[in-house]
């Protein structure tokens, strides 16, 4: 009897890692079919938009953020809002752009800190388990992205406190933007201690006495 249950929770956990094995297998079709993408957050939003009008924002915003190059719409295969419009929604809904080159995906993104000046984010198009895993990861306090298909994991910031809208105000800083400019026109986060370093003035508008350093954007 009991030789029968063991043999049967055998057949059991290999069909379970069969099943793990075929996940993990699509996961990464997936994730090679997304490569080119980009997410846009924080793009404005205007009423039909059509995928033409989508190209038209990409390419618009990336010739006044992107200045590595002069964009064209042939740059960007397609492009599309994600999710369906709510009546009620006030933020613009994410839009995702495919390019036609893989090298101009990564010209952006490497200029991810200019285009975060005009409130504008930037990420790759993630399949729903690497989501899951960045999730998992981020909520135990490590630090994780993926970087060419590969998981990256580091140490995280002891210091939990610190706002993506505080670290555009650590940006503006440095780059001598208005406050807001960088971040929405609500008060931002106190800047710990630990992301100052010596520098000039904190730009008007942030909260940050003249006496203290500048803070960094945590890059």
């Amino acid at each position: 009897m009991y030789s029968d249950t063991d043999a049967l929770s055998q057949k059991v956990d290999d069909i379970d890692s069969r099943i793990e094995k075929q996940d993990a297998d699509i996961d990464k079709l997936e994730a090679f079919s997304r490569r080119d993408n980009i997410v846009f957050h924080g793009l404005a939003e205007s009423q039909d938009e059509s995928f033409n009008k989508c190209k038209d924002t990409v390419v618009s915003v990336l010739n006044n953020f992107v200045k590595a190059r002069h964009w064209v719409r042939p740059d960007i295969i397609c492009a599309h809002r994600i999710g369906k419009k709510q009546t009620y929604q006030e933020r613009p809904r994410p839009l995702i752009a495919r390019f036609s080159l893989i090298e101009d995906k990564i010209t952006v993104l490497k200029h991810r800190d200019n285009l975060r000046v005009g409130n504008i984010g930037v990420a790759n198009d993630l399949t729903k388990l690497q989501r899951e895993t960045l999730a998992d990861l981020k909520s135990k306090g490590q630090i994780a992205f993926y970087k060419n298909g590969n998981l990256i994991t580091r140490p995280g910031n002891p210091d939990k406190s610190v706002s993506n809208r505080t670290r555009r105000y650590a940006f503006a800083a440095r780059k001598g933007t208005s406050a807001s400019a960088a971040a929405s026109a609500s008060t931002p986060t106190p800047i710990p201690e630990s992301l100052y370093r010596p520098g000039d003035l904190p730009p008007s508008g942030t909260g940050i006495s003249a006496d203290r350093n500048v803070p960094m954007d945590g890059s």
